[in-house]
């Protein structure tokens, strides 16, 4: 059975939550003996930090579960569908102390402990590599049902910032250190967004990654809009394993081929995969069983077609000038667009409050400059999608800049940028804006940025 209050309060989420912290029970106790024992377990076990490198970790099993594939009652999440560089990332991220550091993060301390017995890359790498021996499993939802499930509806309004960085799937984008999501346990996803809310996640001062994602978790206003976005990431599992079963499973005499340029499916006579077995061939009907999977499958390719067409559209190729000299810097010298084509002069817009709770004349209230920045971007992805418009289609660019108190008044260009370069020149979004970037004495509301834009189409 669900423990829906052992979810939250465990965070000990000063009144983020709504179910009072540290409540005793039987699940808090286990965890805590198993958190002050996994030092000594390691330590009888291995011998030495330096025998984890060559060791088979199976002591991951421990809290991950049998198959790495997560454990709810100890908390261990599922490892099969993180990729090696993000496991890789995340162990670093726990011996440097950017995670698992805060006294309530009980659950981040018990990593952290374990971590930290791998002292070195090979150590890391070997771990990572043993992760990878177990198969890819997607996790079942377990808040469905539960009094704290979230509203599926809701959730993929609040996901569409999340998708700038974990993609319209929630496959993840390796270039802005943003792991899937989709497959991953939907208990687990609710609390790592709680404790970035909290602050038990991204608030290291050199975890500039994790301070990104605490900025976007603190865009969701309360803890339903949290439950809101795992229910949607949930309905994302669903259809990738829909598509997966309809391009793998089916594969009697008659296996579904899938076309990359149409909604619609075709039926290629091809042998059955060797992998198949007999039994897994002829469940019940094969070509009823077939005929409802590529039903499954004819609605759901529309639906993924339309959320990610306003990243891939323009309506007019505008030709973007790069900087001279091979200049790897992510803005054009200059951009033209063709006759006729329509130009959007779109309003300087202002960042969202960081923390609404805080003093509106504090830094808190808005956040660095990074913060901001973020806060502004997605909402002109966000504006911009409204339009039938993308971030692709800005052509031109003014960034107002107000001189940081912390760093002597002068403007927090580095932070910007870091946050600018998570939109534009990346994979899933080439294209590049020509820009102009100034300091200003002040802005509206007290703010750090103001941006505002063009676009064609």
């Amino acid at each position: 059975m669900l423990n829906v209050s052992g979810l939250v309060d465990s965070l000990g989420c000063h009144g983020e939550c709504t179910t009072p912290a540290y409540r005793a029970r039987p699940t808090r106790i286990l965890l805590m003996v198993v958190f002050s024992s996994l030092g000594s377990l390691f330590g009888t076990y291995f011998g030495s930090p330096s025998a984890l490198a060559n060791a088979d970790h199976s002591y991951c099993l421990l809290c991950h579960g049998g198959a790495n594939a997560g454990n709810q009652p100890i908390g261990g999440p599922n490892l099969t569908i993180l990729p090696a560089w993000y496991l890789e990332e995340q162990l670093l991220a726990f011996e440097l102390g950017y995670r698992g550091h805060q006294d309530k993060d009980h659950y981040g301390q018990s990593m952290a402990a374990a971590a930290r017995m791998l002292e070195d890359d090979a150590a890391r790498r070997a771990a990572t590599a043993f992760i990878a021996t177990y198969p890819h499993q997607r996790s079942r939802p377990a808040l469905e049902g539960s009094e704290i499930a979230g509203d599926v509806q809701r959730g993929a309004v609040l996901y569409q910032q999340c998708a700038s960085c974990h993609g319209d799937a929630g496959a993840g984008n390796a270039a802005l250190h943003a792991p899937p999501l989709a497959g991953q346990a939907d208990w687990y996803l609710a609390r790592q967004l709680l404790a970035y809310r909290a602050g038990y996640r991204g608030v290291h001062q050199d975890d500039s990654w994790g301070q990104g994602m605490r900025a976007m978790a603190l865009q969701l206003s309360n803890e339903q809009a949290v439950y809101d976005v795992v229910a949607y990431v949930g309905e994302l599992s669903k259809q990738q394993s829909e598509v997966s079963t309809a391009t793998i499973r089916v594969t009697t005499d008659t296996p579904v081929v899938l076309s990359a340029t149409t909604s619609e499916t075709t039926l290629v006579s091809q042998q059955p995969l060797a992998s198949e077995s007999k039994e897994q061939q002829s469940e019940d009907d094969p070509t009823m069983k077939a005929n409802s999977v590529i039903s499954k499958v004819k609605t759901a390719i529309p639906a993924i077609a339309l959320a990610t067409a306003s990243t891939q559209v323009l309506a007019h190729e505008a030709t973007r000038y790069p900087l001279p000299n091979n200049s790897s810097f992510p803005i054009a010298q200059a951009v033209s667009v063709p006759a006729g084509t329509e130009l959007m002069f779109h309003s300087g817009l202002l960042p969202s409050p960081a923390d609404p709770g805080a003093d509106p004349t504090s830094r808190e209230f808005f956040g660095d400059t990074y913060t901001q920045t973020m806060s502004v971007l997605q909402k002109f992805k966000e504006s911009l999608r409204e339009k039938g418009l993308g971030l692709g289609n800005i052509i031109k660019m003014n960034v107002f800049l107000v001189g940081d108190p912390e760093m002597e008044n002068k403007m927090d260009f580095g932070g910007f940028m870091r946050a600018y370069s998570q939109f534009f020149g990346t994979e899933e979004q080439p294209h590049l804006p020509a820009r102009a970037a100034v300091q200003v004495a002040g802005l509206a509301r007290g703010a750090l940025i103001e941006i505002e834009v063009i676009a064609a189409r």
